[in-house]
């Protein structure tokens, strides 16, 4: 695995309060956040998960949305800010999209990689018709093949032929080794190679579990950034990149100034009841929390922004902010 290094802007969002010497750092970059009102012409958008389903056209004049309430999807245009239009998926059969999207990418070429479950993915036009399947467990697969405990948590094409499917593959639970890679299908050879992307095994670190069946791993971003497939998670400042000419992994080095670069590991991961565990989870959150990698054109710059969280005392505080949605294992 090779280091290198790009452009890379963090910036510091303090939950509670922001302390005088990070505000005077911060002054010499400044950024403007903006609500959009989009005229939804009487229907109801589907904008629960933060629109990860979603893609822009190459022209940035239109915003694709796959509705998975009604299992439509939603063309809106950017410059008017209204709903142009809904196509209808079907759910079954050889278009159909399935019922548990897992899985969603936009395509240059105006194709969507939608993946049904974890292991089957489908390739549609715009008008939902399904013009290739591929499966990640089919048996001619040779190489590194998906063992029976691994998941595909997300996937995406990364080529403009649609041949090679990077999938970011885990393997999560109570009783598992809680590793994280990325899987290279190359669908013209039928072979599966393997990149590590946890090599001083951090994200198995932090991925908390209790003996009363709640396991909470960290949050891995995988995603395409400047044509980049990147690869970050929400406790360290690390960041991963697949060089598709060099075939590997590279490391991006970079310090952050402002914050910690990581939560600590000398912290617990394994404990006897929920409460002790969202307790830990809680004091990771107060050290450091990162989010997505995301490529400004504009600027040519790379932008993530990270915080820290002040929890009120237990007695005071809501159920809520104790409680993140967690995976319960049994």
């Amino acid at each position: 695995m090779k280091k290198s290094f790009f452009w890379l802007f963090p910036l510091l969002i303090s939950a509670c309060q922001q302390k005088d010497h990070d505000t005077q750092q911060l002054d010499a970059l400044t950024y403007t956040m903006d609500t959009v009102t989009v005229d939804a012409k009487g229907e109801i958008l589907d904008v629960k998960r933060s629109l990860g389903n979603s893609g822009i056209t190459n022209d940035q004049q239109f915003l694709y949305n796959f509705n998975l309430f009604d299992h439509h999807l939603e063309k809106i245009d950017l410059n008017k800010l209204e709903l142009v239009h809904k196509t209808p998926f079907q759910k079954e059969g050889p278009n159909g999209a399935g019922n548990n999207m897992s899985s969603f990418q936009y395509l240059k070429q105006d194709l969507l990689l939608i993946s049904s479950g974890f292991y089957k993915l489908k390739v549609f036009d715009l008008h939902g018709k399904a013009i290739q399947h591929i499966s990640l467990i089919d048996q001619n697969w040779k190489g590194k093949v998906i063992q029976d405990a691994e998941l595909c948590r997300k996937n995406l094409l990364i080529d403009q032929n649609l041949t090679k499917v990077l999938t970011l593959v885990t393997e999560e639970g109570l009783n598992t080794n809680h590793k994280a890679e990325l899987a290279l299908f190359d669908l013209d050879k039928h072979t599966v190679s393997r990149f590590d992307i946890d090599p001083e095994e951090k994200i198995k670190h932090y991925s908390l579990s209790s003996e009363d069946y709640t396991y909470l791993p960290p949050l891995i971003y995988f995603s395409i950034q400047n044509d980049l497939p990147v690869i970050t998670h929400q406790f360290t400042n690390e960041i991963y990149w697949y060089d598709s000419a060099a075939n590997q992994i590279q490391e991006v080095d970079y310090e952050s100034h402002l914050t910690p670069n990581e939560v600590s590991t000398a912290l617990h991961n394994r404990f006897g009841t929920t409460e002790e565990l969202f307790e830990v989870f809680e004091k990771m959150n107060e050290q450091i929390r990162f989010g997505h990698l995301v490529y400004d054109p504009n600027s040519d710059r790379y932008f993530r922004f990270s915080f820290q969280t002040e929890f009120k005392e237990k007695s005071g505080r809501e159920v809520t902010l104790l409680k993140p949605k967690t995976r319960r294992c049994t």
